[in-house]
């Protein structure tokens, strides 16, 4: 003790930074540590190591007293010192230039490597915790980098082995056998082909550590585990779930963390379907559907062929399982078509969270049973947020729209969509859901409110004419633009407002360009629209304005030709827009005026190039959209779009749902445009 009080005593810390600046609260922290304050421990993660990415000077020095610290016996709180410096393993082999050549980070390796021993000899300690953190440490060892890269890696391995036999605790039994597999990449082929056979062995008759032996066994290969083998070791009743991580309290939790574990995509769908017919599992919570969700979100196949196994859980006893199920079927689109009625009968769920996501799965199948709940979603105004009701009807689908990103675990049960989302299958009964959509514009005054009707009622068109009364009263709004979108979409069909967008349209009105462009599309008259076009900010303005010019179609001489011409010196200039909404409406309205395709099908090619790799964005779908109206000339996409139909494996942008729909138009327009 004396020992390391001495070595704390003797660094100039205020001379030293850490990730918060100069480290003079870090010999308090390590005095605090050394007595035994767990929360001093944390509060040293958080200035030495803090998010990673480098290593701070502080660091270099207070990490050889962490080691002592965690070598003494008579220390409380190891095992959260030996996850601090787990991380700092990690680190120096994930760390980059120009922070791993710096001299602290030097002086860390140094330091860890020359650790490794006494680490290693900490698999023997008195306390499981201490036993179960020194593996977890030794594992994450960089040996890649170390000088004598065989004979750390095979220090690790052998002791990692040596230990599991007289290992009695079943926790730590567990994190030796994870330990090795995570070794895998540092093992040279004929070592992880030794340790795979031995991880398998050793574990045949504990049937507690079956599964990480198995999962080691699948790490280290060459041949991987047989799913089967892992599913019957899930199932075991011999099994304790928090013999692999402490919060795990359910086997379905359980499964769901095999499925980061083990990376194999046909593994995870076989996975999906089991949990989804072993009711203990399913029962357990919504992770299961979540992992299941994720599976959905990366496969077509696995989506038709699991659809099956959830419908049914539409009966459930349990209301989270009832939920789960509901939104997935509602994520599954076409697929769910058969189960249609199932969830006409769940529309009255006692659940209202059920009850919704069901409604909005038989609204996404287009069904008509779907329309007399959808009249009182429409008409539930957001003025009730504090309630969540109007008049006892849920406020179910709210005029927002949840948006995030597709990762490896990327899907959620919480992100319900907005009105808009939820209208759009219902095209074929516009008629019927017009009065409800024509009251609801009267009364709403919120900007995202109307954005969500207005688009709706674009969508909705020609059924949509019969709202050019509100969408008039909404032109002398601060909505003026929204209303101007839904009209130029109805063409003639909105004649009555004519002479209203005139007026704006040649007015110095902060929506002129929209309103001149919806007149032109009600009467073919261009001359508004030319006068209101602006390109001052060129490529890095508003897409609408290219998108707008487009609708000025073949014009070859005048105004519309120098459009025309402009646009192409400006795509031509700056090649890095063809990938950008403003670069591929551009490209659209070149192509609209002149009628010369060249330039617009390069720019297509860029845009479109995401369907090489497996990935869509925003803009690829709209470049699907516009390729029928190009036809012949579009026929050097035709390989990429058969290739984009027939892969088994969706098109990666959007997380949850959104995805998955995302997806499947991306397929609807592929066809359309062959």
């Amino acid at each position: 003790m004396e020992k390391i009080t001495a070595a704390v005593d003797a660094v100039d810390w205020p001379s030293l930074d850490h990730a918060y600046g100069p480290a003079t609260d870090t010999a308090g922290h390590l005095r605090a540590a050394l007595a035994g304050d767990a929360a001093a421990i944390g509060e040293l993660d958080m200035s030495l190591y803090h998010q990673g990415g480098c290593v701070y000077p502080a660091a270099a020095a207070a990490v050889p007293i962490l080691i002592d610290l965690a070598c003494e016996p008579a220390i409380a709180h190891r095992p959260l010192i030996l996850d601090m410096l787990t991380s700092f393993a990690a680190l120096l082999g994930d760390i980059g230039d120009p922070w791993r050549s710096k001299p602290q980070a030097q002086a860390l390796r140094t330091t860890m490597q020359a650790a490794l021993v006494r680490f290693i000899e900490l698999l023997d300690d008195a306390k499981p915790g201490v036993r179960m953190a020194a593996a977890e440490l030794i594992a994450a060892y960089d040996c890649d980098t170390a000088s004598d890269t065989d004979s750390d890696i095979g220090q690790i391995t052998d002791a990692l082995r040596r230990r599991f036999p007289i290992e009695s605790d079943h926790r730590v039994r567990v994190t030796l056998l994870l330990a090795l597999g995570e070794l895998s990449s540092q093992l040279p082929p004929d070592a992880r082909a030794a340790e795979a056979a031995w991880a398998q062995q050793a574990t045949r008759t504990d049937r507690r550590a079956r599964l990480a032996g198995l999962i080691a066994r699948h790490q280290l290969g060459p041949a991987r585990a047989d799913a089967t083998d892992i599913l019957q070791a899930l199932a075991d009743p011999a099994l304790v779930a928090k013999d692999y991580f402490a919060d795990a309290a359910t086997v379905g939790e359980l499964a769901t963390w095999v499925s980061h574990r083990v990376a194999d995509r046909d593994f995870h769908q076989r996975l999906a379907s089991w949990a989804l017919t072993n009711d203990e599992v399913r029962s357990s919570g919504s992770q299961v559907f979540m992992q299941v969700g994720g599976v959905m979100l990366r496969s077509r196949a696995a989506t038709a062929e699991l659809v099956p196994d959830i419908a049914p859980l539409l009966r459930h006893p349990v209301p989270e399982v009832r939920l789960g199920a509901a939104h997935l079927l509602a994520a599954a689109g076409a697929p769910a078509q058969p189960y249609a009625d199932l969830l006409a009968d769940a529309v009255h769920d006692p659940d209202d969270a059920v009850a919704t996501r069901a409604l909005w799965a038989l609204a996404s199948l287009g069904d008509a049973r779907a329309v007399p709940d959808l009249i009182a979603a429409i008409e539930a105004i957001e003025a009730t947020r504090a309630s969540g009701s109007v008049n006892g009807t849920p406020d179910r689908f709210p005029a927002r729209r949840v948006h995030y990103r597709s990762w490896p675990v990327s899907f959620m049960l919480t992100d319900l969509p907005g009105l808009l989302d939820v209208l759009i299958p219902m095209r074929r009964h516009a008629e019927t859901l017009m009065p409800a959509l024509r009251r609801r514009l009267a009364q709403d005054t919120t900007t995202p409110g109307v954005h969500h009707l207005t688009e709706s009622l674009a969508a909705f068109s020609p059924a949509s004419a019969a709202a050019v009364p509100e969408l008039r009263a909404l032109l002398e709004s601060a909505h003026a633009g929204m209303a101007c979108n839904v009209l130029g979409t109805l063409g003639p069909l909105a004649a009555d407002a004519a002479e209203d967008l005139h007026r704006i349209g040649t007015s110095p009105h902060p929506d002129a360009e929209a309103a001149a462009w919806a007149y032109l599309r009600i009467t073919g008259e261009a001359a508004p629209l030319l006068g209101a076009l602006s390109f001052e900010q060129g490529l890095s303005g508003a897409h609408d304005t290219f998108r707008r010019a487009a609708d000025l179609g073949h014009r070859e001489l005048g105004p519309a030709g120098d459009i025309a011409a402009m646009i192409e010196a400006m795509l031509q200039a700056k090649p890095e827009y063809w990938r950008t909404w403003p670069g591929i409406q551009a490209a659209w309205a070149h192509w609209r005026i002149t009628g010369e395709s060249t330039l617009c099908l390069r720019v297509f090619d860029t845009a479109l190039d995401p369907l090489r790799h497996g990935r869509q964005r925003p803009i690829t779908r709209q470049v699907l959209r516009y390729l029928p109206e190009l036809g012949a000339a579009a026929t050097q996409f035709r390989p990429l779009l058969e290739s984009t139909i027939a892969s088994s494996e969706r098109l990666s942008y959007s997380g949850g749902w959104r995805g998955i729909a995302e997806d499947d138009e991306a397929v609807r327009l592929a066809r359309a445009a062959i």
